[in-house]
């Protein structure tokens, strides 16, 4: 079995190719982060709400606990920071950001 891991991992290097890293592999996992349905309510949500009551609707919770998760959430999240108008207010959006995902944490554990 270990020569068998061996022979690939020459195998991708002599093709050029390296194995994917476990952050490659992560990034792959987010492509599309989320729905547009889902990803347009976590955006109303963390940037357009000057309020910090939440409306998510139970679907998009199950989308970011157990089909993207935590980090993709975080990527998504960051992506748009690094934009502006956002750029610079982290302390605003990290927050309401980490406030959305225990909210959808919580309501799959209690629903």
């Amino acid at each position: 079995m270990v020569i068998f891991a061996f022979l690939i991992l020459i195998t991708t290097v002599a093709e050029g190719h390296s194995p994917p890293t476990p952050e490659a592999k992560e990034i792959e996992a987010c492509k599309g982060i989320f729905s547009k349905k889902c990803g347009g309510e976590f955006f109303q949500n963390i940037f357009l709400n000057p309020k910090d009551e939440i409306a998510l609707t139970f679907d998009c919770c199950v989308e970011l606990v157990t089909e993207k998760g935590y980090s993709c959430h975080e990527r998504f999240v960051t992506g748009i920071l690094e934009k502006s108008p956002f750029k610079g207010k982290e302390f605003i959006y990290v927050p309401k950001s980490i406030r959305l995902a225990y909210y959808c944490y919580f309501s799959m554990f209690y629903h």
